[in-house]
């Protein structure tokens, strides 16, 4: 059984953690922007602009405030295994909302996939190296990567996982810390020319969550 009972539990262990890091302001928790009647509010001012009315999805897991007031959205995906010694889930899970990410306006977007500390440290790694070679092999697709683990005796305690090896995760995007499995990527979205529908879901995120 897992430790964590579901990956709501594992988002409010991981904020709490992150709130703690010199480079985070603030962190928000299942950020969905239907909840905040955001279609309500893009038909009453852009309804006669002839524009598609954007989709509110994913919802976003973990919404970091960096110090510069920039947005980094976060898909989290818990893993353990089960009966059968078989992963819950494929080792690619996650990729699809964390490229969908990118729509809602963010700066960018980062992929956490969060392990069991029993799961065997070879069979962590191949479901690591399957995301990570993926990444690297198509450098355009803007998903940064990062996995953590937790300590045994302390849920709260979380270890990045490296490379290298495990290191108490002191700092989640700093060049510091180096916890970025792949070259650093922004959303390349938010620099088109136009893209009117997702420079305006970062202007509500803002004001919704009251943002600088």
């Amino acid at each position: 059984m897992p430790v964590y009972k579901n990956e709501q539990e594992l988002r409010e262990s991981l904020r709490s953690v992150l709130l703690k890091m010199d480079e985070t302001k603030d962190v928000y928790v299942g950020v969905n922007l239907a909840s905040h009647r955001y279609v309500k509010y893009w038909d009453k001012w852009f309804g006669d602009e002839n524009l598609r009315t954007p989709v509110t999805q994913p919802e976003i897991d973990l919404l970091l405030v960096d110090k510069s007031y920039g947005l980094k959205g976060m898909e989290l995906k818990y893993f353990w295994l089960k009966k059968d010694g078989q992963f819950i889930r494929p080792f690619y899970s996650g990729l699809d909302e964390a490229l969908a990410l990118l729509r809602l306006g963010v700066d960018d977007t980062w992929l956490c996939h969060c392990y069991e500390p029993t799961i065997p440290e070879d069979r962590i790694y191949n479901y690591i190296n399957e995301v990570r070679e993926l990444l690297l092999g198509i450098p355009t697709l803007p998903i940064n990567f990062i996995a953590i683990t937790f300590d045994s005796k302390n849920k709260h305690e979380f270890k990045s996982l490296m490379l290298s090896g495990r290191r108490i995760l002191t700092s989640m995007f700093s060049n510091l810390g180096n916890t970025n499995l792949v070259t650093y990527r922004s959303n390349p979205l938010m620099s088109l020319i136009g893209g009117k529908e997702i420079k305006e879901a970062r202007k509500f995120l803002n004001h919704s969550l009251r943002i600088p």
